[in-house]
């Protein structure tokens, strides 16, 4: 399995653990992290897609990093709104 590392998106660091999903139950879910460690969790918090032995990533995050997270994406969508990114696609 792929060693744990971090995620880039933009500016922003996301470290994650990687993990296969186990089995499925009607309502959870048995994953299996890369270090071995089997973790339940609600079967609505994974792809509605997910199938046992599917590949998953195990987002590490706080509140703070989902707040910085959300202001970059809305300087980001502002700066496209600002400099006419993407104008050639709204007909």
């Amino acid at each position: 399995m792929k060693e744990d590392s971090s995620t880039s998106d933009g500016e922003f660091e996301r470290p994650y653990i990687s993990a296969v999903v186990e089995s499925l139950s009607e309502s959870t879910a048995t994953v299996l992290t890369s270090d071995n460690q089997k973790i339940t969790i609600p079967k609505d918090k994974l792809p509605k897609d997910a199938s046992d032995g599917m590949r998953i990533r195990l987002i590490i995050s706080s509140d703070r990093d989902e707040s910085v997270e959300r202001e970059l994406l809305a300087k980001s969508i502002l700066n496209e709104i600002l400099n006419g990114v993407g104008e050639e696609y709204v007909r």
